[in-house]
């Protein structure tokens, strides 16, 4: 008997000793724990960020579009950035060009009426990506002023959200500093913006269906991208960019010097920094959505480049204009800065993106 009560008597103290142990865990985790929060916090507020106040996932999850259709907020690999969703409201039975239009995620919220807005709009390449090279070269130089007056948006035109998911969160952990203080917005397409895009597409002047259809959804992306923009930002002159360039030297000081000091608006359309496509092409508001207008019409027959220059000629010639005279009109209003300030360093077309493959 007394060994049966022995047994249960060093029974029960080594229960109680293990959840002495298992308290004294429990605590030092925990205050380990709130003192790496701590210590995070006092990071971000040393760096001027606020820390984060809705709950973050360190590792994303892969998902479906349907998934993110219903989920009111999606927090993914970027840990100081809250992503926000503008899908509660059903864009089903809008318009390919409504402007109730809204991106189905995106990082981030850019200032407001800024001097200058800079679009970039962005699709995958096989095996190789420019984007970073290209926002590290166009952000890193600004100055101080530059970055109080300005705001980069990237458009990253992917129809599946898991390739989108990928390439923002490669943009926003090195950029999260740029993106929390309203310097940069990452936005991705609203639903069903491409739907049937394809079945739309014009084959012509002797291009193929994959080259057709590549250069109609380079025109759907910048159509989107400059309504967002000249809708939801409101600058006063607008950048488009393309995806793969290098900026010289202080861009920006010229860009908004020359276009600041240029005669009226009234008197030019767009200033030409750049050689290469519609890559560094800068307009007014109001040319902006005139442009706009014009890509919206255009979007399925034309290269980007040759829509920019019907618009310049719908604008300044007259039907009787021989070639010259209305050459000479519209570079008037079409200025070609002269040395070019992007240098463009792609060598891997967007063509290979699988989207514009045949069928």
């Amino acid at each position: 008997m007394k060994r049966k009560w022995l047994t249960a008597g060093l029974a029960l103290v080594s229960l109680i000793c293990m959840g002495q142990l298992l308290e004294i865990w429990s605590l030092d985790l925990g205050t380990r724990t709130n003192l790496e929060l701590k210590k995070v916090d006092a990071n971000k507020l040393e760096n001027g960020l606020k820390p984060p106040t809705t709950r973050i996932y360190s590792t994303p999850e892969i998902v479906s579009n349907e998934t993110i259709r219903n989920k009111n907020e999606i927090m993914w690999g970027c840990k100081n950035v809250t992503t926000t969703n503008k899908t509660n409201q059903d864009q089903t039975n809008f318009s390919m060009f409504d402007l109730r239009r809204k991106p189905m995620l995106k990082y981030g919220d850019a200032k407001k009426a800024p001097a200058m807005a800079v679009g970039i709009p962005t699709i995958r390449r096989q095996n190789e990506s420019y984007l970073l090279q290209t926002l590290r070269s166009m952000i890193g130089q600004l100055k101080a002023v530059h970055k109080e007056n300005c705001v980069f948006v990237v458009y990253i035109a992917e129809q599946d959200m898991n390739d989108f998911r990928k390439v923002a969160d490669t943009i926003c952990n090195e950029f999260t500093h740029e993106i929390n203080t309203k310097l940069l917005e990452v936005i991705s397409p609203p639903t069903e913006l491409y739907h049937n895009w394809q079945d739309k597409v014009q084959v012509n002047f002797g291009d193929s269906y994959p080259r057709s259809s590549w250069r109609s959804k380079q025109n759907l992306d910048a159509q989107y991208l400059v309504s967002y923009v000249d809708h939801n930002i409101k600058p006063e002159y607008f950048l488009l960019m393309e995806d793969d360039v290098i900026a010289s030297n202080d861009y920006m000081t010229t860009i908004l010097q020359t276009v600041q000091s240029a005669q009226a608006p009234k008197g030019w359309l767009y200033y030409s920094f750049s050689s290469v496509g519609g890559a560094g092409k800068a307009f007014h508001s109001a040319s902006l959505r005139e442009f706009d207008a014009m890509l919206k019409i255009y979007w399925n027959y034309k290269p980007l480049d040759w829509i920019l220059w019907d618009y310049t000629k719908t604008k300044v010639c007259g039907y009787d204009d021989a070639f010259v005279a209305c050459r000479a009109k519209w570079k008037k209003v079409a200025v070609d800065y002269g040395k070019p300030l992007f240098i463009h360093k792609g060598k891997v077309s967007s063509k290979t993106n699988p989207n514009f493959q045949g069928r």
